[in-house]
Formats: C-alpha cells, sequence, structure tokens
C-alpha cells in the first residue's frame, strides 16, 4: 500500500474487505483505486465505499463501457481537446484543452462525453506504476467569451468524485491577466490537494519543465504535429469501431427535476448524486435558490 500509516493501512484492509463481498466492486476495484478513493474521503472507510458504489452507478448510467472514439469524433475535430499518444517527464499522460476554441453553446453532453472519453483513454495509456496524468490548459486566444463556469463545475465535480487522485498536474499557459480572475470564481470549487496541483502561466516557457519540447504539440511551442483524421482512423482501427457508422451510446437517462423550498424526504431515497437538467441555457443543480432533487422518477 506504498507509504501509509499503520492506522492508514488498516483502513484500506477494511474497505478491500467491504468491497469484496460487493459483487458490483468486487471485479472492477483494486487495491490502487480502493486507496484513491479512500484518500479522496480522508481515509473514511463508510464514505469510501459510499463514493465507489455511486461511482459505479454513474458508469453504468454514463455506459462508459460502450463510449470510443466515433462518439467524440466532431468534437476532437474542433480541436478542442487533444489526445496525443504522449507523456509528460514523469511518464504520465497528457491531456491539452484548447480554451480559446471552447464555444459555451455547444450542446453540454458532447462536451461531457469527450472529458470522460478523454480521462478513460489517458488512464489506458498509463504505463505500470502511473496513476496521474498531466492536463494542459492551453488559454491561446482564449476571451471571456469562451469562458463556461457551468460546464467547468460540472467537470470539477466529475474529475474529483468519479477520478480522485488522477489529475497529478494542471498547467495553464499563455493565461491573460483576466484568467486569474475568472480563476477566484473556479478555486472555490477545488480541493485543496487540486488547488495544490494548479500552475498558471502567462507564457508556454515553463512547460518545458514538465514535457519534452519534442513532446510538446506545435501550438505550445514543440515539434509534435498531431495529424487529427490520421489519429482518428488509427484509434478506430485499434477500437474496431467504423466512424462512419456510429452505434449510439446510452449517455445520460432522462432525469426529473422536483423543485422544493426544502429538501422533500419522501424523494431524497429516489434522489441521484449525479444528473443536471437544462435551465436558461445551461445546466445547474440549483436554480433561484431553491432545492432541486434530482431523480428518475416522481
Amino acid at each position: 500500500a506504498g507509504s501509509l500509516s499503520e492506522e492508514q493501512d488498516s483502513k484500506l484492509s477494511q474497505l478491500m474487505k467491504k468491497i469484496a463481498v460487493k459483487k458490483s466492486l468486487a471485479k472492477s476495484v483494486n487495491e490502487s483505486c480502493a486507496l484513491r478513493f479512500l484518500r479522496h474521503r480522508s481515509f473514511d472507510v463508510d464514505k469510501a465505499l459510499a463514493l465507489l458504489e455511486a461511482d459505479h452507478v454513474w458508469r453504468k448510467q454514463m455506459d462508459i463501457a460502450n463510449l470510443n472514439v466515433a462518439h467524440v469524433q466532431n468534437q476532437l475535430r474542433t480541436g478542442k481537446f487533444v489526445l496525443p499518444d504522449i507523456l509528460d517527464k514523469q511518464g504520465r499522460p497528457i491531456i491539452i484543452f484548447n480554451a480559446g476554441k471552447h464555444d459555451p453553446s455547444t450542446d453540454f453532453l458532447e462536451t461531457l462525453k469527450l472529458a470522460v472519453y478523454g480521462f478513460e483513454l489517458a488512464i489506458q495509456r498509463m504505463p505500470d506504476g502511473v496513476e496521474e496524468l498531466l492536463i494542459i490548459e492551453n488559454l491561446d486566444g482564449f476571451t471571456k467569451d469562451n469562458a463556461d463556469n457551468r460546464m467547468v463545475k460540472y467537470l470539477l465535480e466529475i474529475v474529483q468524485d468519479h477520478y480522485p487522485g488522477r489529475i497529478g498536474k494542471f498547467v495553464a499557459v499563455n493565461a491573460p491577466w483576466y484568467y486569474r480572475l475568472l480563476f477566484k470564481v473556479v478555486k472555490p470549487w477545488l480541493s485543496s490537494d487540486l488547488l495544490s496541483k494548479v500552475n498558471i502561466f502567462s507564457d508556454t516557457s515553463s512547460l518545458s519543465e514538465f514535457v519534452d519540447p519534442t513532446n510538446l504539440t506545435t501550438e505550445l511551442g514543440g515539434n509534435f504535429v498531431l495529424e487529427i483524421e490520421s489519429w482518428l482512423k488509427d484509434k478506430a482501427t485499434a477500437d474496431n469501431v467504423d466512424l462512419s457508422n456510429v452505434t449510439p451510446v446510452n449517455i445520460a437517462p432522462q432525469i426529473v427535476a422536483a423543485f422544493s423550498d426544502f429538501p422533500t424526504s419522501a424523494l431524497l431515497s429516489q434522489a441521484r448524486k449525479s444528473g443536471w437538467m437544462k435551465k436558461q441555457g445551461g445546466y445547474v443543480r440549483k436554480f433561484n435558490k431553491r432545492f432541486c432533487i434530482l431523480t428518475d422518477t416522481i
């Protein structure tokens, strides 16, 4: 279990015993995964187990097992997310988010599919002994019109609750002066652990600290050129999928939202941890400071 104290090691053993008797978790959760969730819940065994069970439900609802490159090909062609087959100096896979190419009017579910696909692909690429990835946010061309706090908040919830311990470093480059002001809005949504992994730079020169220049894309000052159509074809071949004949993915069930000035106890048993509704152009959890109970049925 690595550098754990005797008490922490005992907590991990307790969690693994609880996982072993849960059919839904026993086959998919190994000790490494359990430890990441346990750390995220400050070594509270019951809370870690509850989060693992919620994650299992979320993965089924998102149909992650069937999500493939064909479902996100159009979003990848925009260049908003770049998923190069390269590693940083610590052997971590890299995800590049070109924030200046993000359109907040894009269907949120399309962005969500792309983000989840990117994380799943990065995890598949992790060499033995590596559990983290590097995210580079390229702010070249970014303006306030690209800002999308609702998307950021929801994706942060997903990253922190469903991919705990996966982000080794988040580096924002080419940041305009007002990005730090926007970041102050986002900052309270980050756990202290994730916040400690954030670096913001005004240019790309500091990236060489994390990534060999030969492994950086040209827009980040490197030599690596990603031909997206060739990349898509290679990935589709590897995954045995047809880019021109996309099998639908049943991502995210329809959710009914019940509004109330107080949580309705009769509905709490049906509430879901993750869900959203479309209201006034965005996906929100609360509206007009009233409780929104997200449920499959009422």
